[in-house]
């Protein structure tokens, strides 16, 4: 008896906790969904400095979580618009896994720059790049599948940049935006966020 009380206790716990990532996921949801506002407004503007943090911090996001993922960069810019992309799996259906890990990686720069900034005004990109991996996942996903997906991306993503709340590192994100921030080439900021 004792031993069912505290598993109950435990599945408490767990529910409990599930609930609250679930509603920091659709806090972080909300926050992204003011991008499209904001992405016309900053297309083909003058960078600035905040500007151009946001950028870095948004595109180290991608970078980081990417790497920890085990995808291969295939490009990197570390310039006055820095980009990072990563080798795509072949054309052709995605299995629902390939998915999820796909999913993290695009919506990374949004979870970064939400985290550093506030909100994420440079979002328009991976929200279309999220979309294109469920309309590949085969068999397909319901809109309630890919809200369902979407929100594991935003707090897996999250997981992989800042670790547990009670154990929050973002050593490694602030490791790679200060390597683009100084204009590293790609091994320098492989090397940064290694030693994170």
């Amino acid at each position: 008896l004792r031993t069912t009380v505290s598993a109950q206790e435990s599945i408490r716990r767990d529910a409990s906790r599930c609930r609250e990532a679930a509603a920091r996921a659709d806090e972080t949801l909300e926050k992204a969904g003011a991008i499209r506002a904001h992405a016309e407004a900053t297309e083909g503007a003058a960078a600035d400095a905040a500007d151009a943090g946001r950028r870095r911090r948004h595109e180290a996001a991608h970078l980081t979580v990417g790497y920890q993922l085990g995808l291969a960069v295939a490009e990197y810019d570390a310039g006055d618009r820095p980009r990072v992309e990563f080798y795509a799996p072949a054309a052709g259906p995605l299995n629902r896994d390939d998915a999820e890990v796909l999913a993290a990686v695009a919506l990374a720069g949004a979870v970064g720059e939400c985290d550093a900034f506030g909100d994420a005004k440079g979002a328009q990109q991976d929200f279309a790049d999220l979309q294109a991996i469920f309309d590949r996942v085969n068999p397909k996903l319901s809109p309630a599948e890919q809200q369902s997906a979407t929100r594991r991306a935003v707090m897996n993503s999250h997981k992989l940049l800042y670790g547990s709340r009670a154990r929050r590192n973002d050593d490694a994100v602030t490791a790679v935006d200060a390597a683009f921030e100084r204009g590293a080439s790609l091994p320098e900021v492989i090397c940064a966020l290694e030693n994170a």
